[in-house]
C-alpha cells in the first residue's frame, strides 16, 4: 500500500507512508538521523561608495544658452538707489534632440 487516494479519481490528496508514521509516532524510525550544523565563516572587504559629483561640476562643461536675470519691478525702476549685496545662481538643464544645453538663471 503506496499511496492512497483519498479524494475523486484525479491528481487529488493522496496519503503518505511518512503522514501514517507520524499520525502513529513512529516518524523517529523513519527519518534518517539530522546532520549537525556546520558554522562556515568568510571575509570580504566593505566597499567604499564612490564620491558624487556635484551636478554644477557635472554639466560645467556645457555651453549657456540663455541667461535670466531676475530683479524686482523696484530695482529696475531705480538701479542706482540700490546696491548689490550677492547674487544667487542656479540652472536647468533641457535637451532639445540632438543638442544639451544649460538655461543659467
Amino acid at each position: 500500500m503506496a499511496e492512497e487516494k483519498l479524494f475523486g479519481g484525479g491528481q487529488g490528496e493522496k496519503l503518505d507512508q511518512a503522514q501514517l508514521a507520524l499520525e502513529l509516532g513512529e516518524l523517529a524510525k523513519v527519518t534518517p538521523p539530522t546532520v549537525p550544523p556546520m558554522t562556515i565563516s568568510y571575509e570580504r572587504e566593505a566597499l567604499r561608495p564612490e564620491p558624487r559629483t556635484a551636478p554644477a561640476a557635472s554639466f560645467a562643461h556645457l555651453p549657456v544658452q540663455e541667461t535670466i536675470v531676475v530683479e524686482p519691478a523696484e530695482v529696475q525702476a531705480e538701479p542706482k538707489a540700490f546696491d548689490r549685496i550677492g547674487e544667487e545662481r542656479t540652472f536647468e538643464i533641457d535637451v532639445v534632440p540632438p543638442r544639451l544645453f544649460k538655461r543659467e538663471i
